[in-house]
């Protein structure tokens, strides 16, 4: 008799537990699909974390059919700063001039910040999904020793990320607006745009 409660309770629990994401996962791989198939544009605020001094660097973020394109706006003293990325290569332009730019050896290169989470969101293995009140979050794993921690609105959509190196946050990323293209259809998820 114990034995048949303690296995209805076990089934229940279980049953508790899957029922307990209220959609998250569903949200999360409707994005992953559309990420799948979509080209995307963003606006963010990448803040480098763990060192001495924090830097913030605010940029315009779109795909492009041989890369990615990204056109800093603050700090003022970058504005204009413009970053190509493809997969042979990262360049950056100033008012014409085109130099080859290395990625930071140490990963905290906050140009880079969306590329690591659309990759992440692409091909990521999905390790953890919870709700914080109304916010989604999402762990992913692009990598043994990294993991991005995506924070998605109640519809979905990104409005934070984090990209984490060796269990420590090196770059938060704040997101500000977030498109999606497929072919000649232009989606958009940025409230600003009515």
């Amino acid at each position: 008799m114990r034995r048949t409660i303690a296995a209805q309770m076990i089934t229940l629990l279980l049953l508790l537990t899957a029922c307990a994401d209220g959609g998250a996962e569903a949200a999360f791989e409707a994005l992953r699909q559309t990420v799948q198939t979509s080209e995307i544009s963003a606006s963010a605020t990448v803040t480098v974390l763990g060192t001495d001094t924090a830097e913030t660097f605010t940029y315009d973020f779109a795909e492009t059919a041989s890369g990615c394109e990204m056109s800093v706006t603050e700090p003022e003293l970058l504005s204009g700063v413009k970053a190509h990325i493809d997969a042979d290569q990262t360049t950056l332009e100033y008012d014409g001039v085109i130099l080859p730019a290395p990625l930071n050896e140490n990963r905290r290169a906050p140009l880079t910040a969306l590329r690591q989470v659309l990759s992440a969101i692409r091909e990521g293995h999905l390790d953890l999904i919870w709700r914080e009140g109304d916010t989604i979050v999402v762990q992913l794993i692009p990598e043994d020793d990294e993991a991005i921690r995506l924070y998605l609105d109640p519809d979905g959509t990104p409005v934070a990320a984090e990209i984490i190196f060796d269990d420590a946050a090196a770059l938060r990323c704040q997101i500000h607006s977030w498109n999606t293209k497929r072919g000649t259809d232009d989606e958009s998820n940025d409230p600003n745009l009515g």
